[in-house]
């Protein structure tokens, strides 16, 4: 329960400032759609052509996508942030307004499917301006780290509040009407996304970016990526048997659909109901993933997670009632979690990290071709094997795979960058609380201790700010003009308003003890709360911070 109370208090942080509220509850608003939309239609295919159609639509809608999805990385350079978040989420309404017209109006069904592609494109544009547009939002770094941890958690609550919305729905007012629904909750977060007040950029930000640099093209940065996972022993095969997790969660999406209906006999509420499940058992999945935080190796949780995922889900091909497909779907989900979690660490602890990037960027088209390939093959396993065999297969051959990559996967560990020896400080950071695992592991291993004697100046006001402090042990006095404005001890950390903000240090900060400091790069601090690599993002946005008290603008304890 630690790791679920964590998640609600991150979320709860985040929510505490207007436009940063409505940014992350405009972001639930577009994973309920997503994942309601999803399921919607694909039930629609079903009453459409049977098994067969389920599996083609699911295809013919991935496909553009994963084209698609280069260019929502994009959208946010070449217009504002929040204004490429209220374009995708109005092109999003729009398909989902256009899905509704097609059904109410008994339009043919070329147009239902030509709205759907068009929607499934638009959630690619989605969550990349989102995550863009955060930085811009927080007012410190703390909600900063907090909003990008909210926005995990309220995906994953969207992969059961969309079922879970349809459900309700469809029982109440018809198939059509979900769309409907969907079209009016998304025009509400987009009208509340419109309306947020931000600040320009500051001068200093200007001055020290200039122009943005042309990106490498998207086939470049993958060529780097598959070089770099060709080149360690284990990467590839670690990041292939997480493909076939996603070809295994496509042909779930197409077995939710017709498992509920076609064997259970529950009619088109069923498959919300299954698919919600296995989202409210990777929603309790991922704040048990707390379990693996300090662990040196990775690979038994990411087995276990394999052999629970595909057990649960073999054996959801015994169920005679719907309650007991949904609770076996939602182990499945939680097992699920643990794969996702420690297959990223694993990834992020081998891979250099200049690369790093690179790798997930490949890792994403991975994901989506494998979603693409349990689509196809899904209706084939049902023609072969009945809805219950495909079950059977979908559980158990994943199993036998990462059995058999075992010995591979534990040369993988055995080579992993550990975390560095400052991990357990900085886990006890409040700022860092939030963030992942696999991230504050990444930034211990760039972190360096020093210690500084009574007396010493650590950082002077005026200066240029290019580092960020935590306190280890001892104290320091921070000082503004000739004034002691507070004293920072164990565990309190100062320095990073500077670096948000590209200004110069506002305050004097001096040992007035034997001290110990944990110190942190710019491009390392900006790069984990933000968790993006690149820092002109991370900085460039946030520049209107609320007005504070004197001495609380570049020291760690908020009064």
């Amino acid at each position: 329960m630690t790791g679920l109370r964590r998640s609600m208090s991150t979320l709860l942080s985040a929510l505490s400032t207007s436009g940063m509220r409505r940014t992350l509850l405009g972001y639930l608003a577009f994973a309920t759609t997503e994942w309601a939309a999803w399921v919607a239609i694909l039930v629609y295919a079903y009453q459409q052509g049977g098994t067969a159609a389920v599996g083609l639509v699911a295809v013919v809608q991935l496909v553009p996508a994963i084209f698609t999805a280069p260019i929502g990385s994009t959208l946010s350079e070449r217009l504002s942030r929040q204004t490429a978040v209220v374009v995708a989420y109005g092109v999003l309404a729009t398909s989902m307004a256009a899905l509704w017209l097609s059904l109410a109006a008994h339009g043919p069904t070329w147009s239902f499917y030509l709205a759907a592609i068009v929607s499934n494109c638009a959630v690619t544009l989605c969550r990349p301006a989102h995550y863009a547009a955060l930085p811009r939002l927080a007012d410190s770094a703390e909600e900063l780290v907090a909003a990008n941890s909210a926005s995990s958690t309220l995906e994953n609550l969207g992969v059961f509040a969309g079922p879970a919305l349809i459900a309700v729905v469809i029982p109440w007012l018809g198939l059509s009407a979900v769309f409907l629904v969907l079209a009016g909750i998304v025009v509400v977060a987009v009208i509340s996304i419109a309306t947020i007040k931000t600040g320009p950029l500051t001068a200093a930000a200007v001055e020290l970016h200039g122009d943005d640099a042309e990106p490498g093209s998207f086939l470049d940065d993958a060529a780097g990526g598959l070089r770099e996972l060709r080149s360690t022993p284990g990467a590839s095969t670690l990041l292939g048997l997480i493909g076939v997790q996603y070809v295994i969660v496509g042909m779930l999406d197409v077995l939710g659909v017709i498992f509920p209906q076609d064997v259970l006999g529950t009619g088109p509420s069923g498959p919300s109901v299954v698919i919600a499940a296995s989202g409210v058992g990777g929603l309790l999945g991922a704040a048990a993933t707390v379990l693996l935080v300090g662990r040196r190796r990775m690979t038994p949780a990411f087995l276990a997670g394999f052999v629970g995922a595909g057990l649960f889900l073999a054996l959801v091909s015994v169920s005679q009632v719907l309650a007991t497909a949904a609770l076996l779907a939602g182990l499945s989900g939680f097992s699920r979690a643990f794969i996702d979690v420690a297959g990223r660490t694993l990834l992020q602890r081998t891979v250099r990290e200049d690369t790093l990037a690179r790798v997930f960027g490949v890792q994403e088209s991975v994901l989506m071709t494998g979603l693409a390939v349990g689509s196809v093959i899904a209706p084939v396993s049902v023609l072969l094997a009945g809805a219950r065999g495909a079950f059977v297969i979908a559980g158990v051959v994943p199993v036998a795979l990462a059995l058999l990559a075992w010995p591979s996967l534990r040369r993988l560990d055995r080579q992993a960058v550990l975390p560095g020896p400052e991990f357990a400080v900085l886990q006890s950071v409040s700022l860092f609380r939030p963030l992942p695992q696999a991230r504050l592991e990444l930034l211990s291993r760039t972190t360096i201790a020093t210690d500084v004697e009574p007396g010493h100046v650590v950082i002077r006001e005026g200066e240029f700010g290019d580092k960020f402090y935590v306190v280890a042990k001892g104290e320091v006095s921070v000082v503004r003009g000739a004034r002691e404005v507070v004293r920072l001890a164990a565990g309190e950390h100062f320095g990073e308003v500077a670096l948000l903000r590209d200004a110069p240090r506002n305050a004097t900060v001096t040992a007035t003890e034997p001290t110990r400091l944990l110190v942190i790069d710019r491009d390392d601090f900006l790069s984990a709360v933000t968790g993006s690599s690149l820092s002109h993002d991370a900085t460039e946005h946030i520049v209107q911070q609320r007005e504070r008290p004197a001495g609380d603008e570049d020291t760690g304890p908020r009064t």
